[in-house]
């Protein structure tokens, strides 16, 4: 948007010249995914997507400083808590199967900005134009955040006693210290997925824009 006021007769040197320049810019948020660096479903593709196990959403605020709970995530294979790492189906049946979390699942942050300009021109005899302006760069100082940079859960490798298969239950279980089977044997996420980048610092995950605070300039312009 811009709009130049109308010239005044009432000392133009003062009051007339104005002008003001606005521009909003307002995006959803992009699509993503968590996704795991090893080869937890057995095809050595080695960026795969985990199982959702609970809400990925419990025990978070929506805050940039935990937007997903990690532990709802988990390897998708069975794990063998001896070998800290997925069964190699030597004790345990191995369990590869593709991870249950849909592709581009999640929505991160959106972004908003509104950039605001003060503008006045003043001729200086017949063919010099001075303008004076004064640019505002998010005014609002709205927080802007890119998405998370190649969201990875972190594997607790901690399980109770060594990891056993329950033939009865078909379920992969770990053995607690008292000799009862209990669920386990999973490579479960720990703490929560933070984003900590702005757009202008996070090229390419997506890119949307500055996204930086609150910037301010004064500039004087010579037309001739």
């Amino acid at each position: 948007m811009n709009y130049e006021f109308p010239k005044s007769s009432v000392m133009p040197w003062l009051f007339s010249g104005w002008s003001v320049d606005s521009a909003v810019t307002m995006q959803n948020g992009q699509p993503f995914q968590v996704n795991s660096f090893e080869s937890f479903n057995g095809t050595n593709e080695f960026v795969e997507r985990p199982d959702i196990i609970s809400n990925p959403f419990g025990g978070t605020t929506g805050a940039p400083s935990g937007i997903l709970n990690l532990a709802a995530f988990a390897a998708p294979c069975n794990w063998d808590a001896a070998a800290q790492a997925c069964s190699d189906g030597s004790l345990i049946p191995t369990g590869y199967h593709f991870g249950s979390e849909p592709r581009n699942h999640f929505v991160g942050p959106s972004y908003h900005d509104w950039d605001f300009s003060l503008a006045k021109n003043t001729h200086l005899g017949e063919r010099v134009n001075m303008q004076l302006r004064l640019d505002f760069f998010n005014i609002l100082n709205h927080p802007n955040f890119a998405n998370p940079f190649l969201p990875n859960f972190a594997v607790d490798m901690e399980t109770n006693g060594l990891a056993a298969f329950d033939p009865n239950n078909q379920a992969c279980l770990a053995r607690a210290n008292g000799g009862l089977l209990i669920p386990g044997c999973r490579g479960i996420g720990t703490g929560l997925l933070a984003i900590t980048a702005t757009p202008d610092v996070a090229l390419g995950n997506p890119f949307l824009g500055g996204g930086g605070a609150r910037n301010i300039q004064i500039g004087l312009k010579f037309t001739f």
